[in-house]
């Protein structure tokens, strides 16, 4: 039938972004939350060359390069604390590439109000407290996960704390 037909062309066309999952529930992975930091870092302290480019620690190193080898975040698996999502949300984009213009249908599962907790560690302190106050403000608009471009994934801090 019609009906079946466009079924199938759409199932096709679409994908879901989902969540990963354990035993304990919903959860994203440490190097999500390590790539939003090194992405801040990234747009807040460039590199490069020249008076205006930002270099750190002793072996002066772009900042993004120096959040990669001196950052982790632990645990690996960051519960989100639910065992499903909010919901799902649609999106349909349009895209034109060699074969011409074609538009497809995404899915992006979505968790309100998460409470997540995970720790921080930075070889020898070498980010400054003023510089995390900087990225952590920066992180919370710029946002974790998909769709950031669409103001998904925006979230507050509720405490930061260094522990020696």
């Amino acid at each position: 039938s019609t009906i079946a037909a466009a079924s199938e062309a759409i199932a096709k066309k679409s994908h879901t972004t989902m969540f990963k999952r354990d035993a304990k529930g919903l959860y994203i992975e440490s190097r999500t939350v390590k790539s939003m930091l090194k992405e801040c870092v990234a747009i807040l302290f460039p590199g490069g060359k020249g008076k205006d480019a930002h270099k750190w620690g002793v072996t002066k190193k772009g900042p993004r390069s120096a959040t990669a080898e001196w950052v982790f975040v632990n645990p690996d698996h960051i519960l989100l604390g639910v065992t499903e999502p909010t919901g799902v949300d649609l999106s349909i984009t349009h895209v034109t590439g060699p074969t011409g213009r074609r538009s497809s249908l995404s899915y992006y599962e979505y968790v309100e109000r998460a409470v997540v907790t995970f720790d921080v560690m930075v070889a020898k302190d070498t980010v400054k407290p003023e510089q995390w106050s900087m990225i952590w403000v920066h992180a919370e608009e710029n946002g974790l996960g998909a769709k950031r471009s669409q103001s998904f994934g925006r979230f507050n801090v509720t405490e930061w704390q260094a522990v020696k």
